[in-house]
């Protein structure tokens, strides 16, 4: 005898799909804080045999960690962050805001053009003093002294001169127009040249391995 059956199977794969994306989420962030750990570890504080921190590593292996005066982060180790991106299923990590340049000279090498502000470049002008102010925004002050050359706002290009300073607002503006001239004319332009000291990249190959095996058993 032959026994002939027939069954329609109604799957909903929505619950499946949803479980995923919490997954996929929970990996990220999982993934994400476990690299930066990694890489943070491979930027150490190393001292020399007369106990003062070492200031440069072998090119070829991750830069030492060092103490600045930055307003946010005062080190490069202490400024490498994750973000995960939850829509595109992604992570990014990296050094950010003021040490995110430095850590790019680090992990490719490259040169770092900077500029040496002059001394007078840091005055502060105060009410009484004289001082520069642009034309176009002082320029109804019946009384004004040339002084040396003619000057020129780098910004604006607007011709400059000097006048007694009578309010505050004049002697912030002097302050500010007196340190761009400075830097445009007079400040020293140093270059930095950086070899490759990789940080991101040996991070990221010492974590797969574990990045790997953080994806098993979480669809649950």
């Amino acid at each position: 005898m032959i026994i002939s059956a027939s069954c329609n199977i109604k799957w909903d794969p929505s619950d499946l799909y949803k479980k995923e994306k919490k997954a996929e989420q929970r990996w990220l962030f999982k993934a994400g804080g476990y690299l930066r750990q990694t890489v943070r570890r491979l930027i150490r504080r190393v001292k020399d045999e007369d106990g003062k921190l070492r200031r440069q590593s072998q090119p070829g292996s991750p830069p030492f960690s060092h103490e600045s005066n930055r307003q946010f982060f005062k080190n490069l180790r202490d400024s490498i962050l994750f973000a995960v991106d939850a829509n595109a299923g992604t992570v990014i990590i990296g050094p950010m805001m003021q040490q995110e340049q430095v850590g790019k000279l680090h992990e490719f090498g490259g040169i770092r053009t900077a500029k040496t502000a002059p001394a007078a470049a840091n005055r502060v002008f105060n009410v009484g003093d004289i001082g520069p102010v642009a034309v176009n925004k002082y320029g109804s002050a019946a009384h004004s002294l040339r002084i040396g050359g003619i000057l020129v706002d780098p910004v604006s290009g607007q011709p400059v001169i000097f006048i007694k300073l009578k309010t505050v607002d004049q002697a912030r503006h002097a302050t500010r127009l007196n340190h761009r001239i400075q830097m445009a004319r007079f400040a020293k332009v140093k270059e930095s040249h950086y070899p490759r000291r990789p940080f991101m990249a040996p991070g990221l190959e010492k974590a797969a391995p574990r990045l790997d095996s953080m994806w098993y058993n979480t669809i649950q």
